[in-house]
């Protein structure tokens, strides 16, 4: 598996990482999981 950091994963989030530190890297990506995440809970349909 990819590391969290690597231009793949960014890449697949749609993250530029010219310039960014992998802290960086690695934060921007964790706030695109959080949104993909969010938004199919949303998309979810409300318990019964």
């Amino acid at each position: 598996m990819a590391g969290l950091t690597s231009p793949v994963a960014a890449r697949d989030y749609g993250i530029g990482t010219a310039g960014k530190t992998d802290e960086a890297i690695a934060g921007d990506i964790a706030v695109a999981v959080i949104n993909e995440y969010l938004a199919a809970y949303r998309r979810s349909p409300a318990p019964e």
